[in-house]
């Protein structure tokens, strides 16, 4: 298995050809670890992390692979809001993305758990529905790039939360039994909260300078 570091001062990535001992050391400090995704999106950029897999036109042929589908979902997810915590200054921003990346890596855990037959308990939200601001519905589209700001960065998450609700929304549709609707209408909850806490950061920090 390939391994990679990062130095997180440069930016240098390194492929590990063979393995040593001690430390991997660039600009005086220890590298870090990353998986081969994110050396991927660090060179290639972060185009196709922000955006939410199209379900198949011909649907899936089991919950297996409708569980599989949404595991890349999360895993993407995870690897689009950890390079935002990297990238923006504000300490404030970089714990949001880190707890949305966070949150990312508990769906994900919870479809493994669900794709490995374990019953799972889940949050009731009951009747109450999640409030929608829509402040990123009407937002024009941006193209992601290493050179977004941090608006730019907002608002492509925004729609990326927004897609990510409208896909679990879609599964829900197809699954059959009550359990896998009630496990897909949590997940579409819990992404509807990320649109609406990504609004409130983008109403209170963007709107407030105009």
């Amino acid at each position: 298995m390939k391994k990679y570091y990062r130095c997180e001062t440069c930016g240098r990535i390194v492929e590990i050809i063979k393995d040593g001992s001690g430390d991997l050391l660039c600009h005086g400090k220890p590298m870090v670890p990353i998986t081969e995704k994110e050396v991927n999106m660090y060179l290639q950029g972060i185009e196709d992390l922000a955006e939410i897999p199209s379900i198949p036109p011909k649907g899936f042929k089991n919950i297996d692979e409708i569980l599989d589908f949404a595991i890349k979902v999360e895993e993407d997810s995870y690897s689009f809001y950890k390079f935002w915590e990297e990238k923006v200054e504000r300490p404030h921003m970089k714990k949001v993305f880190a707890s949305f990346a966070n949150e990312e890596l508990k769906h994900k855990k919870k479809i493994q758990e669900i794709k490995e037959g374990k019953k799972l308990k889940l949050t009731e939200t009951g009747e109450r529905r999640i409030p929608d601001l829509k402040i990123g519905d009407y937002l024009v589209d941006v193209r992601p790039s290493k050179a977004m700001d941090f608006q730019d960065a907002l608002i492509v998450a925004m729609k990326r939360e927004k897609a990510a609700f409208e896909f679990y929304e879609a599964l829900e549709e197809m699954a059959e039994s009550p359990e896998m609707k009630e496990i897909f209408r949590f997940l579409a909850e819990e992404e509807a909260k990320h649109k609406l806490k990504l609004e409130s950061i983008y109403d209170e920090y963007i709107y407030t300078e105009f």
